[in-house]
């Protein structure tokens, strides 16, 4: 007599492994497994198959004896962080300034900071950190957000020189006021009162990012008066003492 005995077929299970979400301009590699064969719904016939935009992605895997099985996974794409590390700036030398922006960084909260060179920070890992450079120097931002995603800008700090002498003076003698690492344009050099009133002014032209003028003071009476450059995005005042 035949018997007849029932055949259990084994049905491939499909998983996809991998990152299911990238940040802009990244990718994610997804592994299908579980069965022989694979073909991804873009024609795509290997088991990893590299994702570089967001959307629904199928694999189909087929075992050796034609059984086959379906498995569909959504991808998604964050947008990166917006970043500001500041607006380029010239200051004097050891002029303690604030780098960054209000707000530093824009996008999925919380967001980690990195700046460097790190050596010039007392705290390289906050949004808006303050310096003192004795130095021009070029400082960057790396920002990552909450789904890991990073963006990067970076500031220049421009440390001008600016002497004025003698210092102090006496009264009715001429001061020399130089100026170095400046901004192009034009410039009014005033000498303030000690109230801040403007005594006397000029104006002055840089020339190769340098100015050179001299004031000859009013007979004035022994104060503390201030030396004040003021053009486009720099406004810088010294204390000057006249005996």
């Amino acid at each position: 007599d035949q018997v007849t005995l029932p055949i259990s077929i084994a049905m491939p299970i499909v998983t996809v492994s991998g990152n299911l979400s990238f940040c802009k301009g990244a990718n994610t590699l997804l592994t299908a497994s579980g069965a022989d064969t694979y073909q991804w719904s873009d024609g795509t016939r290997t088991p990893v198959k590299q994702v570089t935009e967001p959307g629904i992605y199928t694999v189909t895997g087929t075992n050796t004896i034609g059984c086959s099985d379906k498995k569909s996974v959504t991808i998604l794409q964050h947008e990166l962080p917006e970043v500001e590390a500041g607006k380029a700036m010239h200051i004097l030398q050891s002029e303690k300034v604030s780098l960054g922006g209000a707000p530093t960084a824009k996008g999925r909260n919380p967001f980690t900071y990195q700046w460097s060179p790190a050596g010039d920070f007392a705290d390289a890992t906050i949004a808006n950190p303050v310096i003192a450079p004795l130095m021009t120097k070029s400082y960057t931002l790396v920002a990552k957000d909450v789904n890991g995603c990073m963006a990067m800008d970076s500031v220049r700090v421009t440390v001008s020189g600016l002497k004025v002498f003698p210092n102090p003076v006496r009264s009715g003698q001429a001061v020399s006021i130089v100026g170095s690492s400046l901004p192009d344009g034009n410039f009014d050099v005033q000498l303030l009162d000690a109230a801040g009133k403007i005594v006397q002014t000029e104006t002055v032209t840089s020339e190769k990012s340098i100015i050179n003028t001299r004031f000859y003071l009013p007979q004035l009476n022994p104060s503390v008066m201030s030396i004040r450059i003021k053009g486009k995005d720099y406004n810088k005042t010294i204390r000057l003492v006249v005996l």
